[in-house]
């Protein structure tokens, strides 16, 4: 081999980025969840304010008290509209009183266990609360101790 062809080697090498130290983890992303149980879904207040959840509940009772020979003579020839909805108080739920989700803001990253950390939205870092400060005993208008 030639000295030429070697330095080419080096030089190309050389100018290579290597992995980043965040690939070296073993860990995947959701790894840490494992061991956390999932709370069970629940419906949005404005959506649990209808009923609609008894009349789900009424329905899955009924269901379940019938014998195998009704469930799959339901399943051939299904019978539409069971349900008693009142479609004008799902309307309004879902177009008058509907609130939106909390989201993350602009910008802000999602890591493991985020959802899990207490928001404080209302306090800031060297902001005593009223029930701090009468435990420490502090004046109104005092300086943090």
């Amino acid at each position: 081999m030639s000295i030429r062809f070697l330095l080419y080697i080096c030089i190309w090498c050389l100018q290579g980025s290597g992995c980043g130290n965040h690939q070296s983890w073993t860990n995947t992303f959701h790894c840490g969840k494992r061991g956390i149980e999932k709370q069970p879904f629940q419906l949005p207040d404005f959506i649990a304010a209808t009923g609609i959840e008894k009349i789900r509940q009424a329905y899955i009772e009924k269901e379940d008290s019938k014998k195998l020979k009704q469930k799959q003579r339901e399943r051939m020839q299904p019978k539409m509209g069971k349900m008693d909805i009142d479609y004008q108080v799902l309307h309004d739920a879902f177009f008058k009183y509907q609130t939106k989700p909390k989201m993350t803001s602009l910008g802000e990253l999602y890591h493991e266990g985020k959802e899990f950390e207490v928001k404080l939205r209302e306090m800031k870092p060297g902001m005593l609360s009223h029930e701090l400060k009468e435990a420490l005993g502090m004046p109104e208008g005092a300086p943090p101790p």
